[in-house]
């Protein structure tokens, strides 16, 4: 019996080679393309207006120094990026009923808000400093996650924390406004609270040695002045506020009882010889016997 042989035609073959051919192209990889991003970070309001926040006080009814203000917020991520928004807060009273330049409040208390949906709240709260007398506060906070890109979204500012406040336009673009976040801090100045020191010192006493309960009795004919500090002792706060003088108690021999009127309004107070002083007082003393006070205000 013959034994079949069979011979590989050339179009097999080329078809064969083209197979293995294919399988290679095949295995090849694609270029990359541009970088996944997520959404921005949101703060809401209490009440749901995106890009506001809230601010309360310890005192809703006089604004001073020593009192606490917090703003509080909500924070939305739709990718579950965590918040970060509160390290970027800054705080500044701005003297001058707000006109003059903003000084930094240091040492304000964060945290940062709980979850991406919402449900948490972040807080910043800050002490108003003794120097802030006159001044409006004011709070600026960007909208911020820890992680993703965007980390970024809006920059919210509030010149005057008891005033509706603005946003600045977001990263790629998308439109500012205004706010719609709650407040019940008293609209500014801030008024002298607790821990201010008001002094009356003899004129020209570098010292400033107190006169205000010392003992030390003041005389006809010399000028004294009425000064101001923070409670460190040392910051001058005599220029953000309005004052009088007033006398006190009952003159050296007509008994007569020191009247209700105020006088020599923000300037130093000589003291007068008797016909001047009884313009002041309505006794034949002057305004020996007396004592001194003086009446102080935040500026307007």
């Amino acid at each position: 019996m013959k034994t079949r042989t069979f011979t590989l035609k050339k179009i097999a073959l080329a078809m064969m080679i083209a197979a293995g051919t294919m399988t290679s192209v095949y295995a090849a990889v694609t270029g990359s393309t541009d970088t996944i991003r997520g959404e921005i970070p949101v703060l809401k309001s209490a009440g749901g207006g995106a890009h506001s926040v809230d601010f309360t006080a310890s005192d809703p009814v006089n604004l001073k120094t020593g009192d606490t203000i917090t703003m509080t917020y909500k924070y939305t991520d739709t990718d579950g990026d965590t918040d970060d928004s509160n390290t970027t807060v800054q705080w500044y009273y701005v003297p001058g009923n707000g006109t003059g330049t903003p000084v930094a409040i240091t040492g304000a208390t964060n945290s940062l808000a709980s979850g991406t949906d919402g449900s948490g709240s972040g807080t910043s709260a800050i002490i108003v400093p003794d120097g802030a007398v006159g001044a409006k506060i004011k709070a600026i906070i960007t909208e911020q996650s820890l992680t993703g890109d965007r980390r970024t979204g809006h920059t919210i500012t509030y010149n005057d924390v008891g005033t509706a406040g603005t946003f600045g336009t977001g990263p790629d673009g998308e439109p500012g406004g205004n706010t719609d976040g709650s407040t019940d801090v008293p609209v500014g100045p801030v008024a002298p609270g607790t821990g201010l020191i008001p002094k009356i010192i003899l004129a020209g006493d570098v010292t400033n040695t107190n006169l205000i309960g010392s003992g030390t009795k003041l005389k006809v004919g010399s000028t004294y002045q009425f000064k101001l500090f923070a409670s460190d002792g040392t910051t001058d706060l005599t220029g953000t506020v309005n004052y009088k003088w007033k006398l006190t108690g009952t003159s050296a021999t007509t008994a007569t009882a020191a009247p209700a009127t105020l006088f020599n309004p923000d300037a130093n107070f000589l003291v007068p010889t008797n016909t001047s002083g009884k313009v002041i007082s309505g006794s034949d003393d002057g305004v020996q016997g007396f004592g001194l006070l003086v009446d102080y205000v935040q500026k307007p």
